[in-house]
């Protein structure tokens, strides 16, 4: 699986077999603000190319960061922030998308207040959850169904 974008705290993979677009968020350093508005921007030219090829992909983002390196909630509001802005091209090139994080239950919750104040309609489904196979699961369970031209 390539490696899209590398930094000492965050990567990009993306597995064109598997239509697997991961994200990994680590505790190797301490949050960066500008590292992170970088990795936000290359996020989002990433899922434009996914719109230009056409293409449908699963989105898991691995947050593995806690104590002085976890994310602040500033952090985590410009990701969904991120993540609203590309609600168009989610519509139809994410099947779902899945946020594995030990703090799984309070980002829950500031998705919750934000999704009161504006959710996009059409949003693709996004779960956050500290468990794998429950990610797995969902996953799976939240696919675009497409229908081919005959």
């Amino acid at each position: 699986m390539p490696v899209l974008f590398q930094r000492p705290s965050v990567n990009i993979i993306f597995d064109k077999n598997e239509k697997l677009y991961e994200v990994n968020i680590t505790n190797e350093e301490k949050y960066n603000e500008p590292g992170f508005v970088e990795f936000l921007t290359y996020f989002k030219l990433c899922w434009e190319l996914i719109e230009k090829e056409k293409d449908i992909y699963f989105m898991v983002i691995n947050i593995d960061a806690e104590g002085e390196e976890d994310l602040p909630l500033t952090a985590f509001i410009r990701l969904i922030k991120v993540i609203s802005e590309l609600n168009e091209i989610f519509k139809k090139h994410l099947h779902s998308c899945c946020i594995i994080s030990n703090g799984s239950k309070k980002w829950q919750d500031v998705y919750d207040l934000i999704t009161k104040i504006y959710k996009p309609p059409d949003q693709r489904p996004l779960k956050f959850t500290n468990d794998k196979e429950h990610a797995k699961l969902f996953l799976i369970s939240n696919q675009i169904i497409t229908q081919k031209n005959q």
